[in-house]
Order: structure tokens, then sequence, then C-alpha cells
């Protein structure tokens, strides 16, 4: 995933989210940035940004290309991101669990748009609606406004490596995982790797953005 930048009114907001996100991936590039800090040249950073307002003025200093992740708590905040000059945007809550703002990232950086399950219908866009429990529910539109739930053949998951990998998307270590489904660690560990072959993942947030953009990961 590239880097991400996060944006808040606070410095203990934002040190508070650099710390959360920077923890799920040791290889994550994660920092964080006021308003005045930001340049057109960070709108090829993801932007994860506190709060709709400032959504709005971030967007008006990076530009069309930038891809920005915003946590409100306000379900109508995303009637005031649909018109955002960005190239694509996301919105979950405020106090999110951690699990579903790498989720959700991992979601924008791949095109796609994050919106609560109540806006979820609207058409022309390829949406995933994160619910409060943290698990992903996909929906894909089309222009047609039809939906598409086709899997690469060649890469197909079995039933097993398709529960694990919703779990693993929700933030579950392996010790978690194998005691959900009842079964041992180290099968866990097997699956996830076969997962991430199949998948040609190099880390987690790298593995949730590849499951979303192959519709892999629903409820």
């Amino acid at each position: 995933m590239r880097p991400v930048v996060v944006v808040a009114s606070t410095a203990a907001r934002r040190e508070a989210l650099v710390r959360a996100l920077g923890s799920t991936d040791a290889s994550a590039e994660v920092w964080s940035a006021d308003l005045a800090d930001l340049t057109r040249a960070d709108a090829d950073d993801l932007l994860v940004v506190d709060g709709v307002e400032l959504a709005r003025a971030v967007a008006s200093s990076v530009g069309r290309s930038a891809r920005l992740l915003v946590l409100d708590d306000d379900p109508a905040a995303a009637d005031r991101l649909l018109d955002l000059p960005v190239a694509t945007w996301g919105l979950i809550p405020a106090r999110a669990p951690i699990a579903q703002v790498v989720a959700a990232s991992a979601a924008v950086d791949a095109g796609l748009v994050v919106l609560p399950r109540s806006m979820r219908e609207l058409p022309h866009l390829a949406a995933v609606a994160i619910d409060g429990a943290g698990e992903l529910d996909r929906l894909d539109v089309d222009r047609h406004g039809g939906t598409s739930n086709e899997l690469a053949g060649d890469e197909s998951l079995t039933r097993r490596e398709g529960e694990v990998l919703e779990l693993l998307v929700q933030g579950l270590s392996n010790r978690r995982i194998g005691a959900a489904l009842g079964i041992s660690e180290h099968t866990v560990k097997f699956h996830v790797a076969s997962i991430y072959g199949k998948l040609r993942a190099s880390s987690r947030a790298d593995l949730v953005r590849r499951a979303l953009r192959r519709g892999l990961v629903a409820l």
C-alpha cells in the first residue's frame, strides 16, 4: 500500500492514529501532517483525515489524484463527500476499530469507495460497506446497476481458506483464528501461507487490498 499521511486537527489525535496504523504493519510508511503542511505532492499518498470538514479542506489542497479515507461519526457526512474533487474516498466511523481502518484504507488505496451501509446502493460505484463488527460486505456495482461476484478460477480459495481470509481481514491473530474455527494454530499458518501465495500478497495490507479487488471478502 502507498504511504499513509494522517491529517487531524489536534496533535494528540494525529499521533494516536499514526501509532495505531503503524502497529499493524511494521513495513508501513505512516506519518502525520496538519492542513498547513500539505502540498499537491501529498496527493500521491493515502490520506486518512479526521472529520468531513477537514477532508473538504484537504481535498482543496492536494488535488484530484488524492485518495482520502475520512473518519466521521455522522452518516450524513457522506453527502458532503460526494462532490469532493479527488480520485476516490471512503467514510467510516471516527472511533472505528483499527482493523476497520486498515481494511478501509486498503480498499480506498485499491480505488474503491468505502461507504456506510446505509449508502451502499449508490449507482456507478464499486463500494465496500463496513459494519460495526469490523466485517466487510462487498458490493461491486457495474455501469448497468448489476452486481459482479466473479473470481479468478486459477486462484480460487478453498472454503476453509475463505473463512481464514475473512478473519485475517478483521485483524485476528493466527491463534484467535484457530480458536474461532476450531483448528490448530499450525493449521491456520498453513492456510495463511496458501492464501498469501494464491493472492501473491506481500503483507496483510496488501492481502486485504487484493482480496477486495477480487471480491473474496464478503459477509
